[in-house]
């Protein structure tokens, strides 16, 4: 009997191209993930439901492209959702504070 083991799903959802969706790619494709890259809110939606990932990358460190803790609340609201790990992506700066920028994700 030969078991299979199932690939894991990743969705990296990042405004433009930099040095970190790169290296997040990279680390999960050197793991074996199949990747799905999605630019907007509106394609990361859909890629969501589309192909059910297992992780899901959420670039927040600019609020220019699309606004990060809406998408979170979207995509946890979405059937099938309590089977994907949500990964916010933040300047080192919000995380060193002590201000509780960070509850906005964990209530998310």
């Amino acid at each position: 009997m030969c078991l299979q083991v199932p690939t894991v799903r990743a969705l990296l959802v990042f405004g433009k191209d930099d040095a970190q969706s790169d290296a997040i790619k990279w680390a999960a494709e050197k793991l074996c993930c199949e990747c799905t890259i999605a630019y907007t809110a509106e394609t990361a939606t859909e890629s969501f439901q589309s192909i059910h990932p297992h992780l899901v990358f959420i670039d927040s460190r600019q609020s220019k492209f699309f606004d990060s803790i809406s998408l979170c609340r979207s995509l946890h609201s979405l059937q099938g959702s309590q089977y994907s790990c949500l990964v916010a992506i933040v300047k080192k700066s919000a995380v060193e504070k002590e201000d509780g920028s960070m509850s906005h994700y964990l209530r998310s």
